[in-house]
């Protein structure tokens, strides 16, 4: 039994394992982001998590006090047969729709405003506000042929409540 602890403890000094290293507390976006001519305004308090790669994280989001549209993204570019992005079926609300909405997108361009250079993993909307029956304001963003967009829309989808950017592990120079 002692050889085995002394062999375990000796392969995990080989590992050189750093727990306070592997993982990262949520960072909050800038209250307020200029992104293509609108303001995108987060309300600046984290989730309190903590995660094995660096997280952004924009808690009530919203463009010029308006909620951001929620749902899934079957929007082509033209003369292109692959969804632009985050295809999302089973997404807990919203509809599949012919306008576009790219989230991946827009936490790129968010960072960028922020002035995060690094390569984006992946975007994630925990906590959407579903069941909305009443047709309301909601805004879209998207790349179209190379060039940022908005789009205001009335529809009675859901909204992000939050929006978070997760990026690429960062190699370290030796």
């Amino acid at each position: 039994m002692r050889l085995q602890i002394f062999t375990l403890l000796i392969f995990i000094g080989l590992l050189d394992l750093d727990l306070a290293r592997s993982f990262y507390e949520d960072i909050s976006f800038n209250k307020e982001l200029v992104v293509n001519n609108r303001t995108v305004s987060c309300s600046g308090t984290p989730l309190g998590r903590k995660y094995t790669q660096e997280m952004y994280t924009c808690t009530d989001i919203r463009v010029d006090g308006q909620p951001v549209f929620h749902g899934n993204n079957d929007f082509k570019e033209q003369n292109n047969d692959i969804p632009n992005n985050n295809g999302c079926p089973g997404c807990p609300c919203g509809s599949y729709t012919s306008q576009p909405n790219d989230v991946l997108a827009l936490c790129s361009a968010m960072l960028n405003a922020q002035g995060v250079h690094a390569d984006l993993e992946a975007a994630y909307a925990p906590k959407p506000v579903c069941n909305q029956t009443q047709a309301e304001m909601r805004v879209r963003f998207y790349i179209e042929d190379g060039t940022e967009k908005w789009l205001d829309s009335t529809v009675n989808n859901g909204y992000l409540s939050h929006l978070q950017c997760s990026l690429r592990d960062r190699v370290e120079s030796l």
